[in-house]
């Protein structure tokens, strides 16, 4: 008969503390019991503080155990030769509990400048864990063995990608240690966590959903990285053509295509701040005059860009080869409409953002699918073009965000992802293949070949075709401006 050594309770399935001791209770090779949620009973309840799970109940009688640390060494002290080779040095132990308490502290703080404080501490207790590997002298923490301080930290390990605030900022050190990445993979992927640890989708929806960054925040973020991209690349085109032989329309179209589809994008993004996000703001600061500057700053750039597209059509008009001043007066044009806008991007990030950050997060939840529902007949055809300009980390956080607002069988996800898939480079979808298999359709599991394949005209095209305009326009709340018939602040 197997001996029982106690029963586990936890108040939940997600609990990495709980995976802590399952993982443990499976290399240690003794048998625990285990109660969820609903199952356990009022006595145990009772004596339970808010947020004190798991908690265990040994069978010899002795007392509630409530911590998983102490959890796991009374496995050990139960294990025979089995315990004595899993457990750990205090000083592996301490590095990995330091490490896991910064990765607490930054997806629980809330506020930036707290989170900001607490990645560098996690790039350091990162290190430190590193630094322990190195000098074990093994695959893991323990040497030549899987060990309690692997044990420790495996959940967490499994969890990063996941976690909104840490995900957006990656550690230098997953990118730049090879032996730090392939010891985070064995430990993630040893069979005793394995058999028991939570798939990838519900990971990302339950970190989604508990983000203490508001997405559309986050997802403003995104897209400005993608306009910083869209005009370094229409900057680098415009001014290229005054020094190449002007033979033809071809190059000077190309750039026009961009240009158009980067204005639209850009009034879809002002149309969002206009009538959802910046009212927002306003209500959370209590001053209506709180984005009144962000809102004129839109105006003017309806002006800008308008003129800048007449500009690019002007010079199409023009025969090659006989437009040089207007093609200088177009560079000359794209750059100071260029600096105006990059700069107002940079406002709305020191300005707004900090103030968004405070918001909860139903109501950035709730800004992003308006801000989805607002834009869904134009997402589809600027979506590709867009994140083929962001960093590949940036594009798998707004698929993120997009999942909060789409269903992923549906339709609408499957031609978000189908112009996404036509514009990134191989590379790049090969890294969104491997976030979101679970929720791809099969047939763009498929890395495409080659370089982007997707052009600025079929998108230009498409895009006038389902949502035409005669000029950009960038809508805006009643009553919002210097000038409008606010009342004045209490």
């Amino acid at each position: 008969m197997v001996m029982i050594l106690g029963t586990l309770y936890n108040n939940g399935y997600l609990c990495p503390f709980s995976h802590r001791v399952l993982i443990a209770s499976r290399e240690l090779n003794v048998s625990i019991d285990t109660v969820y949620c609903a199952d356990i009973p009022a006595a145990v309840r009772a004596v339970v503080p808010d947020g004190g799970w798991p908690v265990f109940v040994p069978s010899d009688g002795g007392e509630m155990l409530m911590d998983s640390s102490d959890i796991i060494d009374h496995l050990i002290d139960h294990s025979g030769d089995s315990g004595r080779n899993f457990r750990s040095e205090q000083e592996a132990l301490a590095a990995v509990e330091a490490l896991v308490a910064c990765i607490r502290k930054v997806t629980m703080a809330g506020k930036p400048t707290i989170q900001r404080e607490y990645r560098q501490k996690l790039d350091l207790a990162l290190a430190r864990v590193d630094e322990i590997r190195r000098g074990a002298d093994g695959p893991f923490l323990g040497g030549d063995h899987f060990s309690q301080a692997d044990c420790y930290v495996a959940p967490f390990l499994h969890r990063l990608p996941f976690m909104v605030e840490i995900r957006d900022h990656i550690p230098e050190i997953f990118i730049q240690e090879d032996g730090f990445r392939a010891w985070v993979d064995r430990v993630v992927n040893r069979p005793s966590f394995q058999e028991i640890a939570p798939k990838r989708y519900v990971l990302r929806q339950f970190y989604a959903e508990n983000a203490k960054y508001g997405k559309p925040m986050k997802v403003g973020r995104l897209h400005h990285s993608g306009f910083r991209g869209m005009w370094a690349d229409l900057s680098a085109r415009v001014s290229g053509l005054e020094h190449r032989v002007d033979r033809d329309n071809h190059s000077l179209q190309e750039a026009r295509d961009l240009c158009y589809l980067l204005f639209r994008t850009v009034a879809l993004h002002a149309k969002f701040e206009n009538l959802i996000l910046f009212p927002a703001l306003d209500a959370a600061t209590g001053d209506s005059l709180f984005t009144v500057d962000g809102i004129e700053q839109h105006e003017h750039e309806v002006g800008e860009m308008n003129s800048l597209l007449e500009l690019f059509d002007r010079a199409l008009g023009q025969k090659p080869g006989s437009r040089a001043d207007t093609l200088l007066v177009l560079a000359t044009e794209v750059e100071r409409v260029k600096e105006g806008q990059l700069a107002h991007l940079d406002y709305e990030e020191a300005t707004f953002m900090p103030v968004l950050a405070e918001l909860d997060v139903e109501q950035h939840l709730e800004m992003l699918r308006g801000a989805y529902e607002m834009c869904i007949l134009e997402r589809p055809h600027v979506i590709g073009v867009l994140t083929s300009y962001m960093p590949i980390e940036n594009v798998l956080s707004l698929l993120d965000s997009l999942l909060q607002a789409v269903e992923p069988a549906s339709e609408q996800w499957r031609q978000l992802l189908t112009e996404i898939h036509a514009y990134l480079t191989p590379e790049k979808w090969l890294r969104v293949v491997r976030r979101f298999e679970e929720s791809l359709p099969t047939s763009l599991m498929v890395v495409p070949s080659g370089s982007r394949h997707g052009s600025f005209a079929t998108a230009a095209r498409a895009l006038e075709a389902a949502v035409p305009v005669d000029r950009i326009e960038i809508p805006k709340a009643a009553l919002h401006t210097k000038t409008g018939a606010f009342p004045p602040k209490d």
